[in-house]
């Protein structure tokens, strides 16, 4: 019977078997690509591929990439390990550049542990076209390939509505100018969260902070919707234009630490200058920068239900830390 005869993948045009495939999770492209050659070459060279999350870490002896379909339920697609008895080095050939080639995902998370350029000049190339909405990137150790690879995942993308969290050990004195002058050029991004981490006998003082109030201030007018920074040495009158701004900005939440005569002059002054305020503070708990110094942290925002439970959050945070 003619009407019930199989159909072959050969005469359908190119581009509509693309989208069938596009179509699919991730498993099933898999399957199905192992079981016919011309889905398979399609899944080699012309698919677009949709992650939800990008997985990576760089040790000294130990990296490896794991891609994932549903990262809450850790189904992996594929992963990439080389580990301490492994001979050779992590490498990447072609048909693992084209697997990523064009590609997005809803997460792609970075742990940078090794002091060398291979996390630099292997990851930026590989994820060179990748296109993400959140970016979570750790460096655990000061290095001069870290904003190398910051750069390189941030140049020729569109991040207005992407999220940035970068986790970034302390900048030492050599490098802290040329950290500035990196934030000084930072794109437009929906948020941006920077927590910096402080260790060592040698750490520099307080004055050698990285966040400055004019770094500060244009950071704010580059993120649309959330910015969140460690300890700066911010001055009044810093905090307060950040105030200000915030009365005529859409929906936005900032959250900083300074000194807490610094921070609390500032809720003094708030009161003064508005007592109608729209911009909703709240007030952290005091802590000891290197055991001397006291740093307070502030929150800020202008649309209080949109961040009610980030808000929530770190009241709670900060009422339990203070009672642990």
């Amino acid at each position: 019977d003619s009407d019930n005869k199989a159909v072959g993948l050969e005469p359908l045009p190119e581009d509509l078997l693309v989208d069938i495939f596009e179509r699919l999770s991730l498993r099933d492209q898999t399957r199905l690509g192992a079981c016919c050659s011309r889905f398979r070459s399609i899944n080699h060279s012309k698919v677009k591929r949709k992650f939800d999350a990008i997985v990576a870490l760089w040790g000294d002896s130990y990296q490896y990439i794991t891609t994932y379909e549903c990262y809450k339920a850790l189904k992996r697609t594929r992963c990439w390990m080389q580990g301490p008895r492994d001979e050779g080095e992590f490498e990447f050939d072609a048909s693992e550049e084209i697997f990523f080639e064009n590609s997005r995902t809803n997460a792609l998370e970075i742990t940078v542990k090794a002091v060398n350029d291979r996390p630099y000049s292997l990851l930026s190339k590989l994820f060179k076209t990748l296109q993400f909405e959140s970016l979570e990137i750790d460096f655990t150790v000061s290095e001069e390939h870290n904003i190398a690879l910051l750069k390189s995942l941030m140049t020729g993308r569109d991040l207005s509505d992407s999220s940035l969290t970068i986790k970034w050990s302390r900048a030492m004195s050599d490098d802290i100018e040329e950290t500035r002058n990196f934030l000084r050029e930072f794109p437009l991004v929906k948020s941006l969260n920077l927590t910096w981490i402080y260790w060592g006998p040698g750490a520099e003082s307080l004055q050698t902070e990285v966040i400055t109030d004019d770094i500060l201030l244009y950071l704010f007018d580059h993120c649309f919707e959330e910015l969140i920074v460690g300890e700066g040495e911010f001055t009044l009158d810093a905090i307060i234009s950040v105030y200000e701004k915030l009365h005529v900005s859409d929906g936005k939440l900032v959250q900083l630490t300074a000194r807490s005569e610094v921070v609390e002059q500032f809720v003094q002054k708030s009161v003064q200058l508005d007592d109608e305020s729209t911009v909703r503070i709240v007030q952290g708990k005091q802590s000891y920068h290197e055991g001397e110094t006291a740093m307070r942290t502030v929150l800020m925002t202008n649309n209080y239900e949109n961040f009610k439970e980030k808000i929530e959050f770190f009241v709670f945070y900060q009422t339990s830390a203070t009672h642990m």
